[in-house]
């Protein structure tokens, strides 16, 4: 595992996004950096999870291997889930053809961002660009239409 695996998402990013996809679920998270009431560890994985089809997922994953979330988020979204995933921006890897071409909507963050570990932010901004990705389920609907 790298320590760019541990970054967490700065709160104000977390803010934004969640007054707007009410977030149900933090798919990547420890006891002490979930946003989310409920949320899935390393040791309860994300990647091996049930019965998401009815949530909003917010995904930080790790950053060495972001595939197999990515994978499991089209999946999920293909069953109903909707997930916004925040990742390295890199068109260029085989992670990102294979799961982001064709199946998710992109949206890259200016500028680089300023990710958190261990509770604080880190003294430098990320060296890489990140983007969201939006893998849109089938039954989302946006707050402001929500009953």
């Amino acid at each position: 595992m790298k320590e760019t695996d541990e970054l967490e998402t700065p709160p104000w990013l977390w803010d934004q996004l969640s007054a707007v996809f009410n977030f149900t679920v933090d798919a990547c998270a420890t006891e002490g950096n979930s946003f989310c009431r409920t949320y899935c560890t390393i040791e309860d994985s994300f990647l091996t999870a049930e019965g998401l089809e009815d949530e909003t997922i917010w995904l930080n994953p790790p950053y060495s291997n972001p595939g197999p979330f990515l994978a499991k988020a089209h999946y999920w979204a293909e069953r109903g889930a909707t997930t916004i995933a925040l990742v390295k921006g890199d068109p260029s890897t085989k992670w990102w053809v294979l799961n982001v071409s064709n199946k998710a909507t992109v949206f890259w963050i200016p500028p680089r961002i300023k990710f958190y570990l261990n509770g604080e932010p880190m003294e430098h901004a990320a060296s890489f660009p990140s983007v969201l990705l939006i893998y849109w389920g089938i039954n989302w609907r946006p707050n402001a239409l929500a009953s």
